[in-house]
């Protein structure tokens, strides 16, 4: 569930209370992220995992935020944080503080294949058998950008793509058909 920071703590709590008996995976960036302490109160008040961190900057940023204790899953966005090494830093600090990363990947082709090799190096927090495999976000609404600018295949499964840089070839014609 993602509430794309659409709730003060109040509300969250009560939206998320609402929903506790639909086995939420986690609750996305419930409040806005300028306010860590209203995650805290968000995470504190709920059963569900909570996750967010996707307009947080640098390790800098993520290192004050995860000392807050404000969620259970991390979301750094590499288009966001730095880049991919960035965004490495970060969820090996998120380990270091026992938080699993999730990446948040929204936008173009590059982003879900940034995203998708973000997945095979991102460090395990907690050796277990019983884990789930990786998982990258996919935004399901059209958007030309992810579906058409490259031979990126984005579904339910998919594979990491192999080849020079991201492993993908970008239709420039794409950039064309949509230059204003």
């Amino acid at each position: 569930m993602d509430a794309n920071r659409g709730f003060t703590a109040a509300e969250a709590i009560r939206f998320g209370r609402a929903l506790a008996d639909e086995d939420l995976w986690f609750f996305e960036e419930p409040v806005l992220p300028e306010d860590p302490d209203a995650y805290t109160r968000v995470r504190a008040a709920l059963d569900v995992p909570i996750a967010g961190g996707e307009s947080e900057f640098t390790r800098w940023g993520f290192h004050d935020f995860l000392a807050r204790g404000p969620v259970d899953i991390l979301q750094p966005d590499a288009t966001a944080c730095g880049g991919i090494r960035e965004t490495l830093l970060v969820a090996g600090m998120a380990s270091a503080h026992g938080v699993p990363t999730l990446p948040h990947v929204w936008g173009s082709a590059i982003t879900v294949a940034a995203g998708l090799h973000l997945m095979t190096a991102l460090p395990t927090v907690v050796p277990s058998m019983a884990r789930e495999r990786p998982h990258v976000e996919l935004d399901q609404a059209p958007n030309v950008f992810r579906d058409e600018l490259s031979d990126l295949a984005c579904g339910p499964v998919m594979a990491v793509p192999h080849g020079p840089g991201l492993g993908i070839e970008i239709d420039l014609s794409v950039i064309e058909r949509h230059r204003p």
